[in-house]
């Protein structure tokens, strides 16, 4: 027994081209880019971790 026969799907014209999902992932990178950085100074200033931190795996 066949599957009917399905449509395809047909892409526009700006589909075509990928222009939108390009200018979506230029825009991400400019926000990830502009975004403030987190920085400590590490010597002077140290991490405590959270309490509920548990540290690097261990082999036993």
């Amino acid at each position: 027994m066949h599957a009917p026969a399905q449509d395809k799907y047909q892409l526009t014209f700006w589909e075509k081209l990928y222009i939108p999902e390009i200018l979506k992932g230029m825009k991400l990178t400019l926000e990830q880019m502009l975004k403030k950085k987190e920085t400590r100074e590490y010597p002077e200033e140290k991490w405590i971790p959270p309490a509920s931190y548990r540290g690097a795996p261990v082999l036993v």
